[in-house]
Protein backbone atom coordinates (compact mmCIF):
# COMPACT_ATOMS: atom_id res chain seq x y z
CA UNK A 1 0.00 0.00 0.00
CA UNK A 2 1.66 3.18 -1.30
CA UNK A 3 1.20 6.33 0.46
CA UNK A 4 -1.66 7.98 -1.43
CA UNK A 5 -3.49 5.08 -0.57
CA UNK A 6 -2.82 5.16 3.33
CA UNK A 7 -3.68 8.95 2.69
CA UNK A 8 -7.32 8.03 0.94
CA UNK A 9 -7.94 5.72 3.58
CA UNK A 10 -7.42 8.31 6.52
CA UNK A 11 -9.78 10.54 4.33
CA UNK A 12 -12.21 8.36 4.51
CA UNK A 13 -11.99 7.96 8.39
CA UNK A 14 -12.34 11.55 8.45
CA UNK A 15 -16.29 11.38 7.09
CA UNK A 16 -16.73 9.04 8.89
CA UNK A 17 -15.65 11.00 12.12
CA UNK A 18 -17.41 14.10 10.69
CA UNK A 19 -20.58 12.46 9.72
CA UNK A 20 -20.71 10.29 13.65
CA UNK A 21 -19.91 13.92 15.48
CA UNK A 22 -23.36 15.84 13.85
CA UNK A 23 -25.21 12.46 14.33
CA UNK A 24 -24.20 12.63 17.94
CA UNK A 25 -25.32 16.16 18.15
CA UNK A 26 -28.69 15.45 16.63
CA UNK A 27 -29.41 12.37 18.81
CA UNK A 28 -28.86 14.24 21.72
CA UNK A 29 -30.90 16.78 21.09
CA UNK A 30 -34.01 15.27 20.38
CA UNK A 31 -33.05 11.80 22.41
CA UNK A 32 -33.93 9.31 18.78
CA UNK A 33 -32.47 8.67 16.01
CA UNK A 34 -32.14 12.40 13.53
CA UNK A 35 -34.16 11.02 10.57
CA UNK A 36 -36.07 13.97 10.08
CA UNK A 37 -33.06 16.60 10.54
CA UNK A 38 -32.10 18.30 7.36
CA UNK A 39 -28.52 18.36 7.68
CA UNK A 40 -28.23 14.88 8.62
CA UNK A 41 -29.92 13.38 6.06
CA UNK A 42 -27.64 15.15 3.15
CA UNK A 43 -24.97 14.21 5.09
CA UNK A 44 -25.96 10.16 5.03
CA UNK A 45 -26.69 10.49 1.46
CA UNK A 46 -23.51 12.06 0.85
CA UNK A 47 -21.43 9.33 2.67
CA UNK A 48 -23.40 6.59 0.54
CA UNK A 49 -22.85 8.53 -3.04
CA UNK A 50 -18.83 9.01 -1.96
CA UNK A 51 -18.34 5.96 0.10
CA UNK A 52 -20.38 2.97 -1.38
CA UNK A 53 -18.66 2.93 -4.95
CA UNK A 54 -15.48 3.29 -3.17
CA UNK A 55 -15.98 -0.02 -1.44
CA UNK A 56 -17.43 -1.58 -3.82
CA UNK A 57 -14.34 -1.00 -5.89
CA UNK A 58 -12.12 -2.30 -3.56
CA UNK A 59 -13.72 -5.45 -3.40
CA UNK A 60 -13.81 -6.08 -6.73
CA UNK A 61 -9.80 -5.61 -6.50
CA UNK A 62 -9.53 -2.82 -7.77
CA UNK A 63 -10.49 -3.77 -11.16
CA UNK A 64 -13.98 -3.91 -13.13
CA UNK A 65 -15.61 -6.82 -15.05
CA UNK A 66 -17.53 -6.39 -18.50
CA UNK A 67 -20.78 -6.58 -16.49
CA UNK A 68 -19.85 -3.15 -15.10
CA UNK A 69 -20.70 -1.74 -18.83
CA UNK A 70 -19.16 1.64 -18.87
CA UNK A 71 -17.02 1.49 -15.33
CA UNK A 72 -15.32 -1.72 -17.60
CA UNK A 73 -14.33 0.67 -20.01
CA UNK A 74 -12.54 3.48 -18.35
CA UNK A 75 -11.20 1.38 -15.37
CA UNK A 76 -10.65 4.11 -12.68
CA UNK A 77 -7.01 4.21 -11.67
CA UNK A 78 -6.12 4.78 -7.84
CA UNK A 79 -4.45 8.57 -8.32
CA UNK A 80 -8.42 9.31 -9.58
CA UNK A 81 -9.61 7.55 -7.40
CA UNK A 82 -7.93 9.33 -4.77
CA UNK A 83 -8.98 12.70 -6.01
CA UNK A 84 -12.05 11.59 -5.91
CA UNK A 85 -12.50 11.03 -2.13
CA UNK A 86 -10.38 14.70 -1.67
CA UNK A 87 -13.37 16.24 -3.41
CA UNK A 88 -16.02 13.92 -1.48
CA UNK A 89 -14.09 14.81 1.52
CA UNK A 90 -13.86 18.58 0.84
CA UNK A 91 -17.83 18.88 0.62
CA UNK A 92 -17.89 16.82 4.15
CA UNK A 93 -15.83 19.28 5.59
CA UNK A 94 -16.81 22.85 4.65
CA UNK A 95 -20.38 21.13 5.80
CA UNK A 96 -19.63 20.12 8.53
CA UNK A 97 -17.89 22.84 10.20
CA UNK A 98 -20.61 25.31 9.23
CA UNK A 99 -23.71 22.39 10.16
CA UNK A 100 -22.17 22.08 13.36
CA UNK A 101 -21.40 25.51 14.62
CA UNK A 102 -25.57 26.26 13.59
CA UNK A 103 -26.92 23.06 15.30
CA UNK A 104 -26.77 24.16 18.75
CA UNK A 105 -29.90 26.89 17.59
CA UNK A 106 -32.20 23.87 16.76
CA UNK A 107 -34.77 23.76 18.83
CA UNK A 108 -36.59 20.49 20.30
CA UNK A 109 -40.08 19.70 19.05
CA UNK A 110 -42.27 22.07 21.10
CA UNK A 111 -44.29 20.06 23.46
CA UNK A 112 -47.61 21.04 22.14
CA UNK A 113 -46.64 18.78 19.28
CA UNK A 114 -47.22 19.52 15.38
CA UNK A 115 -50.81 20.97 14.41
CA UNK A 116 -53.27 18.36 12.47
CA UNK A 117 -53.32 18.98 8.83
CA UNK A 118 -57.04 19.89 9.15
CA UNK A 119 -59.71 18.37 6.62
CA UNK A 120 -60.10 21.25 4.56
CA UNK A 121 -56.31 21.38 3.81
CA UNK A 122 -56.86 17.53 2.60
CA UNK A 123 -59.49 18.45 0.61
CA UNK A 124 -57.13 21.03 -1.08
CA UNK A 125 -54.21 18.77 -1.28
CA UNK A 126 -56.63 15.91 -2.96
CA UNK A 127 -57.89 18.33 -5.43
CA UNK A 128 -54.58 18.63 -6.63
CA UNK A 129 -53.55 15.10 -6.93
CA UNK A 130 -57.00 14.45 -8.47
CA UNK A 131 -56.32 17.51 -11.20
CA UNK A 132 -52.89 15.82 -11.81
CA UNK A 133 -54.01 12.60 -12.50
CA UNK A 134 -56.93 14.09 -15.00
CA UNK A 135 -54.05 16.04 -16.85
CA UNK A 136 -52.61 12.74 -17.16
CA UNK A 137 -55.18 11.08 -18.61
CA UNK A 138 -56.10 13.69 -20.86
CA UNK A 139 -52.76 13.67 -22.16
CA UNK A 140 -52.65 10.28 -22.54
CA UNK A 141 -55.75 10.21 -24.46
CA UNK A 142 -55.50 13.07 -26.77
CA UNK A 143 -52.65 11.04 -29.00
CA UNK A 144 -49.87 13.38 -28.64
CA UNK A 145 -47.91 10.85 -26.88
CA UNK A 146 -46.58 7.41 -27.93
CA UNK A 147 -46.66 4.61 -25.51
CA UNK A 148 -43.08 3.57 -24.01
CA UNK A 149 -41.76 0.09 -24.46
CA UNK A 150 -39.09 0.19 -22.18
CA UNK A 151 -37.82 2.58 -19.42
CA UNK A 152 -35.21 4.35 -21.43
CA UNK A 153 -37.87 4.80 -23.89
CA UNK A 154 -40.02 6.91 -21.20
CA UNK A 155 -37.57 9.87 -21.18
CA UNK A 156 -37.08 9.52 -25.32
CA UNK A 157 -40.84 9.94 -25.51
CA UNK A 158 -41.43 13.03 -23.12
CA UNK A 159 -38.80 14.60 -24.87
CA UNK A 160 -40.57 14.41 -27.92
CA UNK A 161 -43.34 16.20 -27.06
CA UNK A 162 -43.90 20.08 -27.41
CA UNK A 163 -42.36 21.82 -24.45
CA UNK A 164 -45.72 23.42 -23.49
CA UNK A 165 -46.98 20.06 -22.84
CA UNK A 166 -43.61 19.20 -21.34
CA UNK A 167 -44.27 21.79 -18.75
CA UNK A 168 -47.96 20.98 -18.14
CA UNK A 169 -46.72 17.58 -17.42
CA UNK A 170 -43.85 18.32 -15.11
CA UNK A 171 -45.63 20.96 -13.26
CA UNK A 172 -48.86 19.00 -12.49
CA UNK A 173 -46.80 15.60 -11.57
CA UNK A 174 -44.13 18.01 -9.19
CA UNK A 175 -47.51 19.64 -7.39
CA UNK A 176 -49.10 16.29 -6.54
CA UNK A 177 -46.02 14.84 -5.06
CA UNK A 178 -46.21 17.71 -2.50
CA UNK A 179 -49.83 17.06 -2.38
CA UNK A 180 -49.08 13.77 -1.54
CA UNK A 181 -46.71 14.46 0.84
CA UNK A 182 -49.91 16.43 2.50
CA UNK A 183 -52.10 13.61 2.54
CA UNK A 184 -49.38 11.38 4.03
CA UNK A 185 -48.88 13.12 6.95
CA UNK A 186 -52.43 13.97 7.71
CA UNK A 187 -53.01 9.96 7.45
CA UNK A 188 -50.38 9.27 10.06
CA UNK A 189 -51.59 12.11 12.13
CA UNK A 190 -54.81 10.39 12.22
CA UNK A 191 -53.66 7.25 13.59
CA UNK A 192 -54.99 4.88 14.47
CA UNK A 193 -58.59 6.23 13.92
CA UNK A 194 -58.03 5.93 10.43
CA UNK A 195 -55.53 2.87 10.03
CA UNK A 196 -57.45 1.15 7.26
CA UNK A 197 -56.34 4.06 4.89
CA UNK A 198 -52.92 4.12 5.75
CA UNK A 199 -52.49 0.33 5.00
CA UNK A 200 -54.56 0.85 1.79
CA UNK A 201 -51.93 3.94 0.67
CA UNK A 202 -49.37 1.05 1.52
CA UNK A 203 -50.94 -1.43 -0.50
CA UNK A 204 -51.81 0.79 -3.00
CA UNK A 205 -47.84 2.24 -3.74
CA UNK A 206 -46.52 -1.83 -3.72
CA UNK A 207 -49.40 -2.74 -6.43
CA UNK A 208 -48.33 -0.26 -8.72
CA UNK A 209 -44.93 -0.11 -8.60
CA UNK A 210 -43.41 -1.36 -11.97
CA UNK A 211 -40.09 -3.22 -11.86
CA UNK A 212 -39.38 -2.57 -15.28
CA UNK A 213 -39.93 1.10 -14.49
CA UNK A 214 -38.84 4.29 -12.04
CA UNK A 215 -37.92 3.17 -8.31
CA UNK A 216 -38.57 7.08 -7.22
CA UNK A 217 -42.41 6.76 -6.25
CA UNK A 218 -42.73 3.93 -4.07
CA UNK A 219 -39.14 4.32 -2.39
CA UNK A 220 -40.24 8.31 -1.45
CA UNK A 221 -43.51 7.26 -0.77
CA UNK A 222 -42.71 4.94 1.87
CA UNK A 223 -39.42 6.87 3.24
CA UNK A 224 -42.74 9.50 3.58
CA UNK A 225 -44.48 7.21 5.72
CA UNK A 226 -41.34 6.28 7.58
CA UNK A 227 -40.73 9.90 8.54
CA UNK A 228 -44.08 10.73 9.51
CA UNK A 229 -43.95 8.08 11.57
CA UNK A 230 -40.98 8.31 13.43
CA UNK A 231 -41.77 11.66 14.71
CA UNK A 232 -46.13 11.79 14.74
CA UNK A 233 -46.46 8.44 16.41
CA UNK A 234 -43.71 6.54 17.72
CA UNK A 235 -39.82 6.67 17.11
CA UNK A 236 -38.04 3.78 15.81
CA UNK A 237 -34.97 2.23 17.42
CA UNK A 238 -31.69 3.09 15.96
CA UNK A 239 -31.38 -0.65 15.10
CA UNK A 240 -34.29 -0.52 13.29
CA UNK A 241 -33.57 2.28 11.34
CA UNK A 242 -30.36 0.85 10.31
CA UNK A 243 -31.76 -2.80 9.57
CA UNK A 244 -34.40 -1.19 7.37
CA UNK A 245 -32.20 1.50 5.66
CA UNK A 246 -29.42 -1.57 5.01
CA UNK A 247 -32.12 -3.38 3.53
CA UNK A 248 -33.36 -0.54 1.59
CA UNK A 249 -30.09 0.32 0.28
CA UNK A 250 -29.85 -4.19 -0.76
CA UNK A 251 -33.67 -4.26 -2.10
CA UNK A 252 -33.02 -0.76 -4.03
CA UNK A 253 -30.14 -2.16 -5.71
CA UNK A 254 -31.61 -5.27 -6.51
CA UNK A 255 -34.28 -3.84 -8.27
CA UNK A 256 -32.15 -1.91 -10.29
CA UNK A 257 -30.20 -4.68 -11.27
CA UNK A 258 -33.93 -6.34 -12.40
CA UNK A 259 -34.54 -2.96 -14.25
CA UNK A 260 -31.54 -3.35 -16.60
CA UNK A 261 -31.24 -6.88 -17.05
CA UNK A 262 -34.73 -8.63 -16.74
CA UNK A 263 -33.98 -11.12 -14.46
CA UNK A 264 -33.12 -11.69 -10.57
CA UNK A 265 -32.24 -15.06 -11.63
CA UNK A 266 -28.61 -14.28 -13.20
CA UNK A 267 -27.94 -12.80 -9.80
CA UNK A 268 -26.92 -16.17 -8.16
CA UNK A 269 -24.54 -16.67 -10.82
CA UNK A 270 -22.42 -13.98 -10.46
CA UNK A 271 -19.17 -13.97 -8.76
CA UNK A 272 -17.88 -10.79 -5.83
CA UNK A 273 -16.14 -9.42 -9.65
CA UNK A 274 -19.72 -8.92 -10.79
CA UNK A 275 -21.04 -7.07 -7.78
CA UNK A 276 -22.42 -3.58 -8.55
CA UNK A 277 -23.64 -0.73 -6.31
CA UNK A 278 -26.34 0.45 -9.65
CA UNK A 279 -26.65 4.39 -9.52
CA UNK A 280 -23.45 4.88 -7.07
CA UNK A 281 -21.33 3.48 -9.41
CA UNK A 282 -23.27 5.46 -12.46
CA UNK A 283 -22.12 8.81 -10.70
CA UNK A 284 -18.75 7.63 -9.78
CA UNK A 285 -18.29 6.98 -13.51
CA UNK A 286 -19.33 10.50 -14.37
CA UNK A 287 -16.65 11.91 -12.02
CA UNK A 288 -13.67 9.37 -13.38
CA UNK A 289 -15.01 10.83 -16.88
CA UNK A 290 -14.94 13.97 -16.18
CA UNK A 291 -11.86 14.09 -14.10
CA UNK A 292 -9.83 12.54 -17.05
CA UNK A 293 -11.19 14.95 -19.26
CA UNK A 294 -10.19 17.87 -17.27
CA UNK A 295 -6.08 16.72 -17.03
CA UNK A 296 -5.93 16.87 -21.08
CA UNK A 297 -8.41 19.56 -21.79
CA UNK A 298 -10.28 21.85 -19.33
CA UNK A 299 -14.12 21.07 -20.27
CA UNK A 300 -15.76 24.51 -21.42
CA UNK A 301 -19.34 24.80 -19.72
CA UNK A 302 -21.41 27.55 -20.90
CA UNK A 303 -21.98 29.95 -17.82
CA UNK A 304 -26.06 29.10 -18.21
CA UNK A 305 -25.27 25.57 -18.18
CA UNK A 306 -23.10 25.40 -15.29
CA UNK A 307 -25.30 27.72 -13.01
CA UNK A 308 -28.48 25.95 -14.32
CA UNK A 309 -29.39 25.00 -10.58
CA UNK A 310 -29.73 28.61 -9.66
CA UNK A 311 -32.94 29.38 -11.83
CA UNK A 312 -33.96 26.53 -13.17
CA UNK A 313 -37.07 27.06 -12.07
CA UNK A 314 -36.97 29.96 -14.83
CA UNK A 315 -39.74 28.77 -17.46
CA UNK A 316 -38.03 28.80 -20.49
CA UNK A 317 -40.00 30.76 -22.85
CA UNK A 318 -38.97 33.85 -20.70
CA UNK A 319 -35.11 33.26 -21.09
CA UNK A 320 -32.74 34.76 -23.85
CA UNK A 321 -30.53 31.90 -23.76
CA UNK A 322 -31.20 27.74 -23.70
CA UNK A 323 -31.79 26.41 -21.03
CA UNK A 324 -29.71 23.02 -20.31
CA UNK A 325 -28.75 21.26 -17.20
CA UNK A 326 -25.33 19.26 -16.31
CA UNK A 327 -26.43 16.11 -17.02
CA UNK A 328 -27.42 17.08 -20.61
CA UNK A 329 -24.23 18.65 -21.22
CA UNK A 330 -22.65 15.70 -19.74
CA UNK A 331 -24.27 13.03 -22.23
CA UNK A 332 -23.99 15.91 -24.89
CA UNK A 333 -19.96 15.94 -24.93
CA UNK A 334 -19.50 12.09 -23.16
CA UNK A 335 -22.65 9.95 -24.60
CA UNK A 336 -24.19 11.78 -27.40
CA UNK A 337 -25.58 8.08 -28.60
CA UNK A 338 -26.79 7.08 -25.07
CA UNK A 339 -28.70 10.35 -25.44
CA UNK A 340 -29.94 10.08 -28.93
CA UNK A 341 -31.87 6.71 -27.85
CA UNK A 342 -33.85 8.25 -25.17
CA UNK A 343 -30.92 7.66 -22.06
CA UNK A 344 -30.51 10.03 -19.02
CA UNK A 345 -27.72 10.16 -16.41
CA UNK A 346 -27.75 12.24 -13.54
CA UNK A 347 -24.34 14.66 -12.82
CA UNK A 348 -23.64 14.57 -8.93
CA UNK A 349 -21.90 16.79 -7.17
CA UNK A 350 -18.80 14.76 -7.12
CA UNK A 351 -18.38 15.55 -10.88
CA UNK A 352 -20.39 19.13 -10.66
CA UNK A 353 -17.08 20.34 -8.37
CA UNK A 354 -14.20 18.52 -10.47
CA UNK A 355 -15.46 20.60 -13.88
CA UNK A 356 -15.18 24.01 -11.32
CA UNK A 357 -13.07 24.84 -8.62
CA UNK A 358 -12.08 20.92 -7.70
CA UNK A 359 -11.47 20.49 -3.73
CA UNK A 360 -12.22 24.06 -3.12
CA UNK A 361 -15.19 24.48 -4.64
CA UNK A 362 -16.61 21.32 -3.05
CA UNK A 363 -15.79 22.68 0.21
CA UNK A 364 -17.31 26.33 -0.66
CA UNK A 365 -20.34 23.80 -1.42
CA UNK A 366 -20.33 21.90 1.04
CA UNK A 367 -20.28 25.16 3.67
CA UNK A 368 -22.70 26.70 1.86
CA UNK A 369 -25.20 23.86 2.13
CA UNK A 370 -24.16 23.79 5.66
CA UNK A 371 -25.17 27.00 6.43
CA UNK A 372 -28.69 26.89 4.35
CA UNK A 373 -29.86 23.81 6.05
CA UNK A 374 -28.81 24.69 9.37
CA UNK A 375 -30.96 27.82 8.80
CA UNK A 376 -34.16 25.83 7.50
CA UNK A 377 -33.87 23.68 10.38
CA UNK A 378 -33.54 26.21 12.80
CA UNK A 379 -36.48 27.80 10.58
CA UNK A 380 -38.81 24.91 10.89
CA UNK A 381 -38.48 23.67 14.57
CA UNK A 382 -39.18 27.70 15.53
CA UNK A 383 -42.71 27.55 13.08
CA UNK A 384 -43.38 24.05 14.01
CA UNK A 385 -47.01 25.01 15.02
CA UNK A 386 -47.96 25.93 11.50
CA UNK A 387 -50.00 23.00 9.50
CA UNK A 388 -47.45 23.10 7.00
CA UNK A 389 -44.06 23.44 8.08
CA UNK A 390 -44.22 19.72 8.94
CA UNK A 391 -45.36 18.62 5.52
CA UNK A 392 -42.65 20.76 3.84
CA UNK A 393 -39.93 19.35 6.02
CA UNK A 394 -41.33 15.95 5.17
CA UNK A 395 -41.29 16.85 1.29
CA UNK A 396 -37.60 18.19 1.63
CA UNK A 397 -36.58 15.45 3.21
CA UNK A 398 -37.75 12.76 0.55
CA UNK A 399 -36.03 14.73 -2.09
CA UNK A 400 -32.89 15.45 -0.44
CA UNK A 401 -30.89 13.14 -2.62
CA UNK A 402 -30.92 15.32 -5.42
CA UNK A 403 -28.87 18.06 -3.65
CA UNK A 404 -26.01 15.23 -4.19
CA UNK A 405 -27.21 12.64 -7.03
CA UNK A 406 -27.78 16.01 -9.53
CA UNK A 407 -26.45 19.04 -8.04
CA UNK A 408 -25.85 21.03 -4.88
CA UNK A 409 -28.21 23.21 -5.02
CA UNK A 410 -31.26 21.24 -7.33
CA UNK A 411 -33.87 21.26 -4.35
CA UNK A 412 -33.72 25.11 -5.07
CA UNK A 413 -35.83 24.78 -8.29
CA UNK A 414 -38.41 21.91 -6.50
CA UNK A 415 -38.98 24.80 -3.93
CA UNK A 416 -39.54 27.45 -5.91
CA UNK A 417 -41.61 25.61 -9.04
CA UNK A 418 -43.19 22.77 -7.18
CA UNK A 419 -43.87 23.56 -3.28
CA UNK A 420 -44.69 26.70 -2.63
CA UNK A 421 -47.40 27.07 -5.85
CA UNK A 422 -48.50 23.99 -4.06
CA UNK A 423 -48.70 25.18 -0.38
CA UNK A 424 -50.59 28.14 -2.33
CA UNK A 425 -53.16 26.43 -3.65
CA UNK A 426 -53.78 23.94 -0.87
CA UNK A 427 -54.13 26.49 1.32
CA UNK A 428 -56.26 28.76 -0.83
CA UNK A 429 -58.87 25.55 -1.46
CA UNK A 430 -58.86 25.44 2.55
CA UNK A 431 -59.69 28.86 3.02
CA UNK A 432 -62.40 29.04 0.35
CA UNK A 433 -63.94 25.67 1.27
CA UNK A 434 -64.00 26.62 5.10
CA UNK A 435 -67.30 27.54 6.42
CA UNK A 436 -67.56 31.25 7.58
CA UNK A 437 -67.66 31.60 11.22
Amino acid sequence: MNLSQVISFIEVACILIMSSAIYRRCFNRDRRFPIDDMGFVWLILADIYILIPFMMWLILGCEYSPVHGRLYQIQPEWDEVAYIIKIGLSYITGFSFIYLFLIHKVRILPNSGIPEVDRYHVIGAATIVFGSLVIQLAVQGSGVIDKPSSYIEQYFVVQQLPLNIRQLIKISSGWANVAMVILIVALVQRWPRQRWLLFFYIVYLVAIYDPTGSRAGVTLGLFSLLVSWHVLVRPFSVKSILLVGGMGLIVFSILGWYRNYGSLGDLFLLSRYDLSAGEFDSLWGNAVEVLRSRTSVQPQIPWYIRYEEFFGFVPSQVLWFPKNSLSNWFLDEFHPLYKDQGGGLAFGIIAQAIVGGGIFEGFIRGAALGYILGKVMTFFRSKMDRWWVFPLQVYLLTWMFQNVRSTSFALLTLVVQLVLPALIITYGIGLVIRPRV
